[in-house]
Parts: structure tokens; C-alpha cells; sequence
């Protein structure tokens, strides 16, 4: 029991800690750089980027939305930095070690001139406990 609120506690401090980053202004991102837009086979790309993570790389079901303008920011405690690009959010549902299928984990892969610059695939969930938080930079990112 002490385990399970010391993990709690400390995903909930990192989640804090990240949430102070200084956020993106309005000018900067009017005039960021975004790059070229991704290829045509965007698609192709972010699920081979994806798959790489996989335990079963060759059984994932993909929903892929379209790129869109976007960025990534991380905070003063992991040192600050933007990374403007082409955003595509989507969902993967692959299989686990038991050959089962886990659900729709959540994903974001960002494009810059043509290329995969950055993705975050997941979730930090312990499901034994019944605790799940999705990635706050997916969540964060996807709903720009």
C-alpha cells in the first residue's frame, strides 16, 4: 500500500512539475517555423515510427488523423525548448506478450521538413491498481 501512493505521488509530482513550463505565446507561434508539410505517405511514416515500440510490431491497428500545424514543449525542469512542426495524432491497438490485443493507446508524431522529428506513444498506467493517466503531452498537443 505505501508502494502504491509513493508511485502516485510521484507521477503526480512530475505531472505538476511539467505543467509549470512557461507556455507558448501567441507570437511565437505566428512565427515559428514549421517546415515543409509531411510527404503523402505521412501515414506510412508515423506507423512505421510507431511500430518500432511495439512488442508484436506486425499486428497494430492504426487510426491516423491528418496533419495539422503543431508543436511540442517541455518544461523549465527538463529544460525548456519548443519544437514547431506538422503534427498527426492517432490511436494504436496492438498486441501484448499473451498474443491479446491492449486497446487504443494514444499517439502523436511530429513532422518537420518532410521527416519524423518526435513522437510520444501512451499512456504511464498501472493497470493492477486501477491507475491510468494518459501522456499529458499527447493530451496537450492533440487539443492545440
Amino acid at each position: 500500500m505505501i508502494f502504491k501512493s509513493f508511485k502516485v505521488f510521484t507521477l503526480l509530482s512530475i505531472f505538476s512539475l511539467a505543467g509549470c513550463a512557461t507556455p507558448v505565446t501567441q507570437t511565437q507561434i505566428a512565427n515559428a517555423d514549421y517546415g515543409t508539410p509531411p510527404p503523402k505517405n505521412y501515414e506510412v511514416l508515423a506507423k512505421t515510427a510507431i511500430s518500432r515500440d511495439l512488442i508484436d510490431p506486425t499486428s497494430p491497428i492504426f487510426e491516423i488523423g491528418k496533419p495539422s500545424k503543431g508543436y511540442f514543449h517541455t518544461s523549465p525542469v527538463f529544460g525548456t525548448y519548443e519544437m514547431f512542426g506538422w503534427k498527426v495524432c492517432g490511436s494504436v491497438n496492438s498486441k501484448n506478450r499473451f498474443g491479446g490485443y491492449v486497446g487504443a493507446v494514444p499517439f502523436i508524431v511530429l513532422f518537420k521538413d518532410g521527416a519524423v522529428a518526435q513522437k510520444v506513444v501512451g499512456e504511464s498506467a498501472d493497470h493492477r491498481d486501477g491507475f491510468s493517466i494518459v501522456n499529458p503531452r499527447i493530451r496537450e498537443a492533440c487539443a492545440r
